[in-house]
């Protein structure tokens, strides 16, 4: 936290900031036209500005900064009264870039959609991404595919395997289907034949006479990370620690490519 000082002499009252230059408990600044103060995001801090006009026109403005922000003006809603408390503060904002997260024994919840209804006798496309959990092979996975059965009409059930080239450990399972006339549900199988753990992402369904593209978030900052094509390959977006765009990589049937990059820097005076 920064304060500026126009014309003004300042006292700073609490304990757990600066020095207590007197022993009368608070830290005097003087006649300094700027101090500055480290806070921790999250916690409630006791402050008082005594404020005492030398001249005309005196000013005081107090503002905070982070490694994230530049320095502007403190909100109104993160001043409080005396008589908050740690406890009940309401208003406080916490900024954490950082997350990790791990899922164990994951089960799924409200997955049924029931504005998905696609029409009887046309055609679909389904599409979905497929990985198995050991070392690099060559051609194409053999113990994972979906399957998809009808309740009703001809075909009742099929079978879909992956195909196409094998992409930084994932493979594209991608066919279109009929959907029988007189059906009325189906369901949707996703198999694995071996005790090898298998993956399946980006799971696509749509019109065959109609394009599809998908795009991933971050839930952290709600930057774009991800957009998925009409045949399902991604482009990565990546940036840095200013969330300033730096590199774009593509997916192909070669492997993920650097299709962009860009850099820049203030230069120091």
């Amino acid at each position: 936290m920064s304060i500026y000082l126009n014309n003004t002499w300042v006292s700073l009252i609490d304990q757990t900031l600066g020095d207590n230059r007197d022993g009368d408990g608070k830290t005097d600044f003087g006649r300094k036209s700027k101090f500055t103060v480290q806070l921790q995001a999250g916690i409630l801090y006791k402050i008082e500005v005594k404020l005492k006009e030398r001249k005309e026109r005196a000013k005081i403005k107090l503002a905070w900064s982070s490694s994230k922000e530049t320095p502007h003006v403190i909100p109104q809603n993160q001043l409080y009264t005396e008589s908050t408390t740690q406890g009940n503060v309401t208003g406080t904002i916490v900024i954490n870039t950082r997350t990790c997260v791990r899922m164990y024994t994951t089960k799924p919840s409200k997955v049924t959609n029931s504005l998905f209804t696609p029409e009887q006798g046309t055609k679909v496309v389904f599409s979905a991404w497929v990985k198995e959990a050991q070392p690099c092979i060559t051609g194409s996975y053999a113990n994972v595919s979906v399957q998809l059965s009808f309740n009703a009409g001809s075909p009742a059930q099929v079978t879909l395997v992956p195909k196409g080239n094998i992409i930084e450990g994932w493979q594209r399972i991608e066919d279109t289907v009929t959907i029988p006339v007189t059906a009325t549900s189906v369901s949707v199988v996703f198999k694995a034949t071996s005790s090898t753990p298998v993956y399946f992402d980006d799971v696509r369904w749509h019109p065959y006479n109609s394009n599809m593209k998908s795009f991933v978030y971050s839930p952290i900052n709600i930057r774009l990370m991800a957009e998925l094509d009409e045949n399902n390959y991604a482009t990565f977006y990546e940036y840095d620690d200013d969330g300033t765009l730096i590199r774009v990589k593509k997916e192909t049937e070669r492997g993920i490519k650097t299709i962009k990059e860009t850099r820049s820097a203030l230069i120091k005076k």
